[in-house]
């Protein structure tokens, strides 16, 4: 396997496991099970995949004394991934009808910069905008009241998602309708995202915790998310669990990545580069399966069969994932090949004396 200098190989590991349990999210693989084993497994389980993605940005990302080239880079990055993640996905859209859909142009808009165009790909504008905020209150006001305001905005959101149901009668309840009929939902750059950024930033400037006292958190945190969870789904209070917020989701993630930090080791470069990729093409696979299965009468076993359909979808993303990787890989060898030869044949190149 293609490894990187020695590091944070935990993360690197991680961020392909994190990257399989949202595929998991997308295909429910225990619901022909029970519900509630797949509420367990992915609504609560596998929910620490994108906090974990925003936590690893924050701890390289945001710190008291970066330079805005770092967010600038940061947010240039993620943008042309964005971009690219739009066009790939627009004969998806047009298959479903998306842009003859009522109010097409303000929908639109609103996707680009809140939902994503595709149900996953909010995360990109949301980790560039959440990005933002949290880089921007660190650098202004210190890592402690970026963490306080982005844990109110955090609380905010959860009221008006996981809580709704406490509010939805009152004029409170109004309120978060008129703002999640710009926004969306709560699940976007405003509330959700900046506070795991901060929390990177939290555990990059503090001593570590050792990997004993990480893992025991983490595994605490677990458990109390559990209950949190299932109280929440019990009372009905969700306004929509697609993505739930939920408070003890903070305490597991920053122990979770304080843990991941102290496992150590040459880096997994191709893990690293073809988790995002996964991230980015499953519901492409996901579609394309569907067809080719019903072209050739094989839908009954792999598309309604939940648990054979995430594993055919795993399988075939991760092939796909590291066939992409290993070509980009090429490329960059060869980019930095031929910078390195055209750098030594300027330097053969005869310098002109001064006149």
């Amino acid at each position: 396997m293609m490894t990187l200098k020695k590091g944070y190989a935990g993360i690197d590991i991680f961020r392909f496991i994190a990257a399989i349990f949202v595929i998991a999210i997308h295909t429910a693989p225990l619901a022909d099970l029970s519900s509630t084993a797949e509420f367990v497994f992915t609504g609560i389980i596998c929910r620490v995949a994108v906090p974990f993605f925003l936590i690893t940005s924050g701890f390289f990302l945001v710190r008291e004394d970066a330079s805005y080239k770092k967010l600038l880079s940061f947010i240039k990055k993620t943008a042309v991934i964005y971009l690219i993640s739009i066009v790939l996905y627009i004969p998806i859209n047009v298959y479903m009808g998306y842009f003859s859909m009522e109010n097409a142009v303000f929908e639109i808009i609103k996707d680009i910069f809140f939902d994503g165009t595709l149900y996953h790909l909010w995360y990109l504008p949301a980790a560039i905008t959440g990005g933002a905020i949290a880089f921007l209150l660190v650098k202004k006001l210190g890592t402690k009241w970026a963490a306080a305001i982005t844990l109110l905005l955090y609380l905010l959101g959860m009221v008006g998602d996981s809580l709704f149901g406490l509010i939805e009668a009152t004029p409170a309840g109004a309120v978060y309708n008129a703002v999640f009929a710009v926004v969306g939902s709560s699940r976007n750059g405003i509330f959700f995202t900046p506070i795991f950024f901060v929390l990177g930033a939290i555990i990059a400037k503090r001593e570590p915790l050792s990997l004993k006292k990480s893992l025991l958190g983490a595994v605490i945190s677990y458990i109390l998310l559990f209950f949190e969870a299932m109280a929440l789904r019990d009372a009905a209070l969700f306004r929509r669990d697609s993505m739930c917020i939920f408070i003890f989701l903070l305490p597991l993630i920053y122990f979770l990545f304080s843990a991941l930090c102290g496992v150590k080791g040459e880096r997994k470069a191709l893990l690293r580069d073809s988790s995002m990729i996964i991230y980015i093409i499953h519901p492409f696979v996901i579609v394309v399966l569907r067809f080719v299965s019903e072209l050739l009468g094989i839908d009954g076993v792999i598309i309604e069969n939940n648990l054979v359909n995430f594993v055919t979808v795993t399988v075939l993303s991760v092939i796909a994932a590291f066939v992409i990787s290993a070509v980009m890989g090429l490329f960059k060898k060869n980019g930095a090949r031929k910078r390195e030869e055209t750098a030594k044949e300027q330097e053969k190149e005869p310098v002109a004396e001064p006149v």
